[in-house]
């Protein structure tokens, strides 16, 4: 079940969701049994005066994509570069759904080259 608060103005203020325990056992062990979930992922937009990455991320598969979070790294050695500030983190991307993330990244003039990563509970790296 997803509950979405939005405002006046439909932006949405806060998405949660809510999973019921397996019937036998009151447990979550099901999710280990999920698919693995490949993220497709298109970069919008650079905006290099402003330091910010905009990308958009979509769920193509049959499969819920849970507690989906990103990480901004340096293609050099694949640190994770910080700060980098992502609009959002830790969400779940149902079958056929997208979400369009914006990624802030302050000292981003020292980094030349940079990639997008993604983590999840069944999510498949993506290849850079």
């Amino acid at each position: 079940l997803r509950l979405t608060l939005k405002d006046d103005n439909g932006q949405v203020l806060s998405e949660n969701e809510y999973w019921k325990t397996a019937k036998k056992t009151g447990d979550f062990k099901e999710f280990n049994n999920l698919p693995r979930v490949t993220l497709k992922k298109e970069i919008l937009k650079i905006n290099s005066y402003k330091n910010q990455i905009a990308f958009e991320v979509k769920n193509t598969s049959k499969t819920p994509a849970l507690n989906v979070k990103f990480n901004l790294r340096d293609k050099r050695n694949g640190e994770i570069l910080l700060p980098a500030y992502f609009s959002d983190g830790y969400f779940t991307l149902l079958p056929g759904e997208s979400k369009q993330i914006k990624v802030d990244v302050p000292d981003a003039e020292k980094y030349n080259q940079v990639y997008i990563s993604v983590d999840g509970y069944n999510i498949n790296e993506w290849k850079n």
